[in-house]
């Protein structure tokens, strides 16, 4: 027996793997810097391997953010309404 048409019709909710990445020492004369992100990413039939930068940081060599930029993330059945970088 088949389930109902309502059933059928539920999108399903991606599994989301968060993660931080870090590029870098970066120098420029003579201090240090990361560049750090924290990403969010899906796989999903519709959109194949997505991913979207939730945060950045830019830190000095002791590990403190000199400067940081957020974007809000919100996830629509199997896509991002954010844009991504």
């Amino acid at each position: 027996m088949a389930p109902p048409a309502a059933a059928q019709a539920q999108p399903m909710i991606p599994k989301v793997v968060v993660s931080d990445q870090t590029e870098g020492p970066f120098r420029v004369g003579s201090q240090s810097f990361t560049f750090v992100k924290h990403v969010q990413s899906i796989q999903s039939k519709i959109s194949g391997d997505e991913s979207t930068v939730e945060w950045w940081e830019l830190r000095d060599e002791s590990g403190n953010a000199l400067y940081r930029r957020q974007y809000p993330v919100a996830l629509k059945t199997e896509l991002w309404l954010t844009p991504r970088m």
